[in-house]
Parts: structure tokens; C-alpha cells; sequence
């Protein structure tokens, strides 16, 4: 199961939130500056057994969320983290999940689309807990394979979406790259007396 909690932060405010204990609301998540003027630090108690992502968004829009390059195993003790902000305010959100792997969180693939945590945070920058990112039903490692877009279901920009090119049989990386309109053409015969 995959679960979140919403913190704000603005820009040169005290410390918000709870206390990072065990059984503290949300984990105790709370955002406070940090020693630089743009830096923020994210504090939340990591549950033992629990991975946490961490996300941010200026808007709370659903699309606007970004995830940070980074996964935390919780330890049963405060994890934080110091991101830069340069907007006026920020939101910021931990997404985790209790799926149990052993060795380092990163090396895992929650999603199970052939990805690790570390491979779609630092280089795809893809949802690590969705395997199909942009939900054109392609697996995020199978386009990353393609060479298409993980995050647009339309890599091309020619108005088919990526599985349905690979169905027709054309590249979804190529705009240029049409269906052979004969295939599809349907012919009436039309007859005289």
C-alpha cells in the first residue's frame, strides 16, 4: 500500500509541524530553514520497515508534484533532508510504501517495472511507485528500452499514443513515422446495371 502526507512550507518561516516521535501524526513531518537563505530542511520520523520518497509542488496540483532524488529506508529514528527552494512557498510530500526488501531501498523496484528506485529518481526521473509513469499501458523499462518517453504517453507528439504506434506497428519515437493508410483504407465496390 502506498500512502502520503502533505506538509507547506514557506519560504523564511519558523519550524511547522509535529514532533518527530513513533507515533506522531504524519510522522511528525515538518519543514524548517535551513543555513542557507533558499534551503529548507525536511524532518519525519522513518518508521522501521517503511521506504519513504519525497516529493514537492508549488501549486498542489496533481501534475505539479516532482519527486527529490532520493529514498530512505526509515530506521526508527529522525530522517531529514535539505532541498533548495526558490519560490515564495513550497509543498512538500512523503510518499512510502511497507513493501519489505532487504539491502539498500534503492536498488529495489517497488513498482516492479524492471527499474530500480535509484534508476527512475536520478536518471528517468519516473514514478518509482507506478510502473507505467505516463499510464499508456508501456512499463516504464520498456520505453526507457524504446527509447521513448516514459512521462508522455505521446513521445513523438504526432497525436497516437506510444502503445498504440507499437501496436500499428510504427515508431512511437518518430514523428514522421505514419501508418500505412492502405491497411487501413476500407474499399466499397460500387456496381451498374
Amino acid at each position: 500500500m502506498i500512502r502520503s502526507f502533505i506538509c507547506l512550507y514557506l519560504l523564511h518561516c519558523a519550524a511547522w509541524g509535529h514532533a518527530q516521535i513513533e507515533n506522531a501524526p504524519n510522522e511528525g513531518l515538518m519543514a524548517v530553514s535551513g543555513a542557507a537563505e533558499d534551503e529548507m530542511v525536511v524532518k519525519w520520523f522513518g518508521k522501521t520497515g517503511r521506504s519513504y520518497f519525497v516529493q514537492t509542488s508549488e501549486s498542489l496540483m496533481p501534475g505539479d508534484w516532482t519527486y527529490v532524488p532520493v529514498v530512505e529506508a526509515g530506521t526508527g529514528a529522525v530522517l531529514e533532508w535539505g532541498l533548495s527552494i526558490t519560490s515564495e512557498r513550497a509543498f512538500v510530500r512523503l510518499r512510502y510504501t511497507d513493501q519489505a526488501y532487504s539491502g539498500p531501498v534503492g536498488d529495489a523496484d517497488f513498482d516492479s517495472d524492471g527499474l530500480t528506485n535509484n534508476e527512475e529518481l536520478q536518471l528517468h526521473q519516473t514514478d518509482p511507485l507506478e510502473g507505467d509513469s505516463d499510464a499508456d499501458t508501456l512499463s516504464d523499462s520498456l520505453e526507457v528500452s524504446l527509447g521513448t518517453n516514459p512521462n508522455s504517453p505521446d513521445s513523438d507528439g504526432d497525436g497516437v499514443s506510444d502503445s498504440a504506434e507499437l501496436a500499428q506497428g510504427t515508431d512511437p519515437a518518430d514523428g514522421n513515422s505514419t501508418i500505412n493508410p492502405e491497411k487501413y483504407i476500407v474499399r466499397h465496390l460500387w456496381f451498374s446495371d
